[in-house]
């Protein structure tokens, strides 16, 4: 099992390194590489006796939404899914096969 979640873990060192031409100081946001799009999809559905701040019964909506990871997208998605729903969601996996479909015709 290869544990992501540390690396997403908000504040990470591989977060710094990916948003951040200064990990150190994370003062000097660094953009995407020229040609490349970024579509942030998320999701939102609650535990119906959830407390606290939003989520997605996982992940904080707000974890979810870092600003520098939103500051070079092309576009946000959110779905009414869990952390875990989302990936069995027919209406993203259209969405993500549409925007692969388009990825692949602007490079050809």
């Amino acid at each position: 099992m290869v544990r992501v979640w540390y690396d997403m873990a908000p504040g990470s060192a591989y977060l710094r390194e990916l948003f951040y031409s200064d990990p150190d100081r994370t003062t000097r946001h660094r953009s995407l590489p020229p040609g490349t799009t970024h579509h942030l999809l998320f999701g939102y559905q609650r535990n119906s006796r959830s407390f606290g701040e939003s989520d997605d019964s996982t992940v904080s909506v707000a974890s979810q939404l870092y600003p520098p990871a939103q500051q070079d997208a092309a576009r946000l998605y959110g779905f009414n899914a869990t952390h875990v729903g989302i990936l069995e969601t027919s209406e993203v996996s259209q969405l993500v096969n549409r925007l692969l479909a388009e990825a692949v015709r602007q490079v050809q």
